[in-house]
């Protein structure tokens, strides 16, 4: 379970838990290699960690996550974004 000060989720669905030690930014994604390096690029100049879920994309989404420097969990099937939040929660 995640700890800390200070926990906000915007409306595009990412998860920003901001800790003394450490700030993470937790990202869902489904099919999104194509923007997954901006985003995750974009959140590195302000936070320490990046991690993409990735809803079980077809295309290169997990690789394009981790080559921008996320973290990424995929899930062996796609469980929803309800589920990626719940396991958001979780991490």
């Amino acid at each position: 379970m995640l700890g800390g000060d200070a926990s906000s989720c915007w409306g595009d669905g990412t998860l920003t838990v901001v800790r003394q030690d450490l700030a993470d930014s937790i990202i869902p994604a489904f099919s999104e290699a194509r923007s997954i390096q901006t985003v995750v690029g974009g959140v590195l100049e302000h936070l320490d960690h990046v991690i993409v879920i990735d809803d079980y994309s077809p295309d290169l989404t997990t690789t394009v996550a981790r080559e921008a420097g996320a973290e990424v969990i995929r899930h062996k099937r796609a469980p929803g974004i309800v589920a990626v939040g719940s396991i958001s929660l979780q991490f």
